[in-house]
Formats: C-alpha cells, structure tokens, sequence
C-alpha cells in the first residue's frame, strides 16, 4: 500500500527543516568569528600605536637631553672669543638638526604592523576591516610633535600698538596732577542720563555716589556744570509731570469703575433686551470691571515707580544745584540765559518747592 500525499509531507517535513536550519546556524556562527576577529585586529592595532607613541616620547626625551648639554656647553664657553662663540653655536645647530633627521629616520624606519592572523573570512570581510586602519597617523603625529614653534607675525608691531594705545586713553591733561578714574567717568556718564531709570539708578546709588560725582566733575568747566543744572531741572520736570499722569490715569480707571458699577444698578433688569442701551453703555465705558481693575493696578505700579524716579532726580538736582553754587565766580564766563527759560526754570522750582 502506497503512502498518501500527507504522509509524504509529514515523512518529509523534518528532514528539510534541519537542512534548512544548519546553513543559517552556520552563518550565524562565521558572522560572529568575523566580528570577534574584528575587534581583535582594532585592539591589535591600539596597542601597536600605542607602542609607536611610547618611542616617539622617548626619542623626543633624548632630543631634549642633547640639547640641554649643548647649552650647559654653551653657556661655560661664553667667556671665549666671538668668532669661537659664533662656531660653536653653528656646530651645535647643526648637530641639532641631525639629531632630529635622525629622529624622523628612526621613526619611519620603525617595523610596520604585525600581519593578523589568516582566517576563512578575510576574503569577504577584507573591505571592512581595511576602512579602520590608519597607516599615516603616526607619520602625522610625528610631524606636528616634533615641529618647531613659530612666533606670530604681530610681535614685530607690538610697540607700536602699545604707543597708540597710550596716546589713545589719555583724555584730558592732568591741571592738578590727577584724572578722574574711569568708573567715576562712567557714574558722572549715567548720572546726567535723561532720566533715572534708563541709567538704573536708585536712590541709595545717588546718595551714596555723591564724593564720586564731584570727584568725576572736578575738570569740568563752569558752563558745563550750569548745563547740567538746567537738564537735571528739565528732567525733573518731565518726570514730576508723568507721576501726575500716571495719578491722573489712575483717578480716571476708579471713576470709569464707578460709573460701570452706577450702569449695572440702574440697568440690570432691563440690561440683556436693549441692544441700545448696551451700546450705550459700551461708548461711556469701553472696558469691563475686570479690564478696569487691571488697568487700575498697572498705574498704580507706574505711578509708584515714578515716583521713585522722581525722588532720585529731585536728590541729583540738589547735589549738582550744591556744587554749582560753591563754584567759584567767574566773569563773562557764564552762559547767557534766555528770559524765558530762566522764568520758566524760576517757576519749576516755586512749583517743585510747593
């Protein structure tokens, strides 16, 4: 009796399993020998520059000793004539260079690699492994070690730039035999700012930078100083008129508030029929209470800043209006005065002093 054809199919079915599954154990099994023969070759060749490293450090070592007995020569001779000096400084030039041919000599006469060991898949895994080697790495390394340092070309030209940098950063000649420093320049810079806060000053700054102000102003001449009095008179000005904007500001959010809240009494039966109305009341108020509030608190936060800015300009102008009148008088130096701006700085101060 003939088997039929599952029979078959299951007589089979192991038989090409397993020869199915050897080649590809196999394949596993060479990948993997390739790989470890890889990394072996890489370590291989770390050691071996490693090895290379180690000779170039040490010849450059012997290098170094050459060359310290050939000053320590040099250097005992010194008390001999120029021409036996120049001689012998030529010969140990020489003997230097020869030495560091030999060097160079040594080193590219040094043994390459050692071969690896041959193994079944070097014929396919050749291409790979080759893109790891570096043959001129250490002819490279060799180069740039042993190369002598060059000085950069600008060392030539230093003097010059030294002598232009002292002509540069004297400013002013020295009438009583001393400059103002350079951070009482810069606070003297800031303090005649337009106003406190674009030059970050607070109020214990300008209390405390007072001896360094005068000390900054000391070379500056009489008319200089008036200007100074009159824009520190126009910047309080400015800044006393914005306080009292931001106040106003302030008074008209609170009223806008109440108002809203007299509309919401008076309507809220009739609010949501009258279209009318509701416009109405959009043009008296255009901003709702929270809108209102907010508004109300950012001006009270400028308004406090201002004030503050304020403060600190009011302090600046008395210390310049101060050093002013301690000047002493000079005639026809003094800057000629418009009427009226003196009369408009003449009612500044009655309404700062009120």
């Amino acid at each position: 009796m003939l088997p039929n054809k599952t029979n078959l199919k299951s007589l089979t079915t192991p038989n090409d399993q397993s020869q199915n599954e050897m080649p590809l154990y196999e394949q596993l099994t060479a990948s993997e020998e390739s790989h470890n023969w890889e990394l072996e070759d890489r370590v291989n060749c770390r050691a071996e520059d490693i090895d290379i490293h180690q000779h170039v450090i040490r010849l450059l070592e012997t290098n170094l000793k050459i060359q310290e007995e050939r000053i320590s020569e040099t250097m005992s001779e010194l008390g001999k004539d120029p021409g036996s000096r120049i001689s012998h400084a030529r010969q140990s030039s020489d003997e230097s260079c020869r030495s560091l041919g030999q060097l160079e000599d040594l080193h590219t006469a040094r043994p390459g690699r050692r071969h690896r060991r041959v193994r079944p898949s070097d014929s396919i895994a050749s291409k790979s492994s080759s893109k790891h080697r570096r043959s001129s790495t250490s002819n490279g390394l060799s180069d740039f070690i042993t190369a002598i340092p060059k000085p950069p070309a600008i060392t030539k030209q230093l003097s010059q730039y030294v002598l232009r940098a002292q002509r540069k950063f004297k400013p002013y000649d020295k009438p009583h035999g001393r400059l103002p420093t350079a951070l009482e320049l810069r606070y003297v810079d800031r303090f005649c700012g337009k106003c406190p806060g674009e030059t970050d000053m607070s109020l214990a700054d300008v209390k405390a930078g007072k001896d360094v102000f005068e000390r900054g102003v000391a070379l500056l001449s009489k008319e200089t100083i008036t200007q100074i009095v009159v824009a520190k008179r126009a910047a309080c000005e400015s800044m006393r008129l914005r306080a009292m904007t931001t106040a106003w500001e302030i008074q008209a959010s609170s009223e806008h508030s109440k108002l809203l809240e007299l509309i919401f009494k008076e309507e809220a039966r009739n609010f949501a029929d009258r279209a009318a109305a509701v416009s109405f009341m959009e043009m008296l108020v255009p901003q709702n209470k929270q809108e209102l509030e907010a508004s109300m608190d950012f001006h009270v936060g400028a308004y406090s800043h201002d004030l503050t800015s304020l403060a600190v300009g009011d302090l600046q102008l008395e210390q310049v209006e101060g050093l002013a009148r301690n000047l002493p008088e000079e005639d026809g130096s003094d800057v000629e005065r418009n009427p009226v701006e003196s009369e408009s700085e003449s009612e500044s101060e009655s309404e700062l002093d009120g």
